[in-house]
């Protein structure tokens, strides 16, 4: 089966970060998000891929290549404007994917991996001409909310419902498999009122049109890596609870005088003096931490430099900035701190 990774947003919501770094290479447990992705397409025989990319893609390009190291195949489209709404990057794949069933996904999804292979086997059980992914959520408000039937079959998906207003507790999960009719669907579709074309409005219309849409509910972790407050709790979250079956880039032991709690993540390739890593603290490749610095519930990307003595608390060290020795960088849970 083919996949489209839609990758090309801003992730305004993620700066400062993403002024250095395009979010889908922001990491979690010490690999970019776009890099759990793939993975878990890889795992569920997802082989051959296309992802949409515009914002920064060069680190994207730079990074993946052909996807070999990574058991797939790469393939890299430029979205011209990424303001057109999710429905027009979903056409972009048209082409690419030709008239074989394919997986849709979103290049920002943090999810217990299983469900990749969860999704395409059940869909082969049951081919339709759509299946839709949901994960269970107090307030849908800002995703989409969905309806189900007793069968499975979509009833209803609505977007940005306002508060207290959806009819169900399930959430569009932005996982999908598709026959090519989803094209169609989404020439069909009027502009929303923000002038986008909304690709929830064109499932509903495939949902409403042929009857035999379902929903794939997930199970364990779904989170979108919208922040840098999530990046921190997604750290902790998959660092707590190892039946999420997140993979974690870590080396079997601490270089030097260093000491690494249990809970915590350094890479291979970092480079410890003597130095504290405590906490849900992540260490990407390629960093430094000096003499003296003392990490609590932070995150180092790759290139990232903490100087001698420095104190991080809920901090977030963007790719290739440096903080200064002695320095005191402390945020909050809701308000990480971020050196850029």
């Amino acid at each position: 089966m083919k996949g489209v990774v839609l990758a090309a947003g801003i992730g305004k919501r993620m700066r400062p970060v993403t002024d250095v770094v395009p979010k889908p290479m922001v990491p979690i447990v010490n690999r970019p998000v776009l890099e759990h992705v793939v993975r878990g397409l890889a795992e569920a025989g997802v082989d051959d891929i296309l992802v949409v990319v515009n914002y920064k893609q060069e680190q994207i390009r730079a990074y993946f290549g052909d996807g070999t190291r990574f058991g797939v195949s790469l393939r890299y489209l430029h979205q011209e404007n990424p303001a057109g709404g999710t429905g027009a990057a979903a056409l972009l794949g048209e082409e690419f994917v030709a008239d074989e069933p394919f997986l849709l996904t979103f290049g920002d999804l943090m999810l217990s991996p299983a469900n990749y292979r969860a999704l395409v086997d059940s869909y082969r059980q049951r081919p339709t001409s759509g299946r839709i992914t949901a994960n269970w959520m107090e307030d849908p408000s800002a995703g989409a909310a969905v309806t189900i039937a007793d069968d499975e079959r979509l009833v209803r998906i609505v977007e940005k419902p306002p508060k207290g207003t959806a009819e169900s507790n399930w959430n569009n999960a932005g996982i999908f498999v598709f026959t090519p009719d989803i094209f169609a669907a989404i020439r069909r579709i009027p502009l929303s009122p923000r002038g986008e074309l909304e690709l929830t409005a064109a499932i509903q219309l495939l949902a409403d049109e042929r009857g035999d849409v379902t929903v794939y509910r997930l199970e364990g972790l779904w989170s979108d890596v919208g922040n840098p407050a999530r990046v921190l709790a997604l750290n902790r979250a998959i660092l707590t609870d190892t039946t999420l079956g997140v993979p974690v880039a870590r080396c079997a032991e601490a270089s030097g005088q260093a000491v690494v709690e249990a809970n915590c993540a350094v890479a291979a390739g970092a480079e410890l003096a003597s130095c504290q890593v405590l906490e849900h603290s992540c260490v990407a490749a390629g960093t430094r931490v000096r003499e003296g610095a003392v990490l609590r519930e932070s995150t180092i990307c790759s290139g990232g430099e903490v100087g001698a003595g420095c104190r991080l608390e809920y901090a977030i060290v963007a790719p290739g900035a440096r903080v200064a020795d002695g320095t005191e960088l402390r945020g909050t849970p809701e308000q990480p701190a971020v050196a850029i």
